[in-house]
């Protein structure tokens, strides 16, 4: 093991990675993809009709910021599969990247971690690197801005920090969740940064597009990703939809508007669409509201340490994909840092548990891996795990294991 580590870290290994995932990227960089439909916004961004109103790639719409549009449109001059291979190059720069944050948050560089630690981590994680890269995503970017932007925040420079984040939000709302967390932290110089970015970058594309339009289309964005939207609540526009509002869906309606539903019972309960509106939103302020839980601070003070901070930040990126609606398979990297925690916990600590307990911990890790990775492993019954939102289930055990109080104490 001695000799595997000691290569894994010398030149040739870093070498032989960046050879594999060059020739990765450019084998991914094939077909269209999610890139393509941000690719073709951007090239008809200074048109006269709403991107939003558009449809591409097979009737899909542009769900992001008019401001990450405009930033893309240079990139439209080069040839699609170019700048295709470009945008997958920078994913894999800042998924290494965002990995280097999670591992200085843990220390790992001070203490002797097993290389089993980080296959396990890679096993349980690959679905989702994978799926963003093959959809051309833009998943792993919105994470790295979050964990960067608390890492600046925190340790390095707030006004930097706040620009990332604010970038974040701009680009798609999803990391607006950390606005409340700054404010619980007492980090009140850095939320009125943020809020003054976010502002900027909303109304820069007016220097572009002029004021009207920007209004305008801003309007048509928010027609599409409004939570309270129909479309929103019931959430089974497509197969490949999870999180709350979908899972929730094919509970407790009876014959949700799913095309792709097969002919199997799904549902325990028959309520109207308020019903479940209801439901959902009481689900959703419950699991925010048990960020308290995990804070484990009074109102205003630092975290414990930056351990602990890394411990209350997977909780509150793994709510990401489950709490917000039309999450697809690879927004699920979000549970990335909940899921290193998790088996961190396990290498440093799991012999000090009692047999009981262990067993429990392995049969929850097992069930919460094939529920992550059973489309990889056994791909042919794909349809099944999809009627069933099994990534859903596993994501909530593993927010369940979040709770497992030894893991707390662990990250203390």
């Amino acid at each position: 093991m001695n000799k595997l580590t000691e290569f894994l870290n010398s030149s040739s290994a870093k070498i032989l990675l960046s050879v594999f995932c060059l020739v990765y990227i450019a084998i991914e960089s094939t077909g269209e993809g999610d890139f393509f439909i941000y690719y073709s916004a951007a090239a008809k961004v200074f048109g006269n009709e709403s991107i939003y109103e558009m449809k591409f790639c097979d009737g899909f719409h542009y769900l992001y910021s008019l401001m990450f549009a405009i930033c893309l449109y240079p990139f439209t001059f080069l040839p699609f599969y170019l700048a295709k291979f470009l945008w997958l190059c920078l994913n894999a720069v800042l998924l290494y990247r965002l990995f280097k944050i999670v591992f200085l948050f843990l220390d790992t560089d001070k203490q002797n971690i097993s290389m089993w630690f980080y296959l396990l981590v890679f096993l349980f994680s690959i679905r989702f690197v994978h799926e963003n890269f093959h959809a051309s995503q833009i998943t792993i970017i919105i994470l790295y801005i979050c964990l960067e932007s608390m890492n600046f925040i925190f340790y390095k420079n707030r006004i930097t920090g706040a620009i990332i984040l604010a970038i974040g939000i701009n680009i798609k709302l999803l990391p607006i969740v950390f606005i409340p967390y700054l404010l619980y932290r007492g980090q009140f110089k850095a939320l009125v940064y943020v809020i003054l970015a976010c502002v900027l970058f909303w109304t820069l594309p007016i220097a572009f597009v002029g004021y009207k339009h920007n209004l305008a289309w801003m309007h048509d964005w928010w027609e599409l990703i409004n939570p309270t939207a129909s479309k929103n609540i019931l959430d089974v526009e497509e197969r490949s939809f999870h999180g709350l509002t979908t899972l929730f869906t094919t509970l407790f309606i009876a014959t949700p508007p799913d095309i792709h539903a097969l002919s199997l019972k799904r549902n325990i309960l028959d309520l109207s669409v308020d019903q479940l509106y209801n439901i959902l939103n009481i689900t959703r302020l419950l699991l925010v509201c048990l960020t308290v839980y995990f804070l484990n601070t009074r109102l205003f003070k630092d975290a414990l340490s930056k351990k602990h901070q890394l411990y209350e930040l997977s909780y509150i990126m793994a709510l990401i994909p489950l709490i917000f609606p039309h999450q697809q398979h690879y927004a699920f990297m979000f549970l990335l840092p909940a899921i290193i925690v998790v088996l961190y916990f396990m290498f440093l600590d799991f012999s000090n548990q009692k047999v009981k307990q262990k067993i429990t911990l392995i049969v929850l890790l097992a069930v919460i891996y094939l529920t992550f990775n059973l489309k990889i492993l056994l791909g042919q019954f794909n349809d099944f795990y999809e009627h069933f939102k099994i990534l859903t289930y596993g994501a909530i055990l593993l927010l369940m294991l979040l709770f497992y109080k030894p893991i707390k104490v662990k990250f203390t």
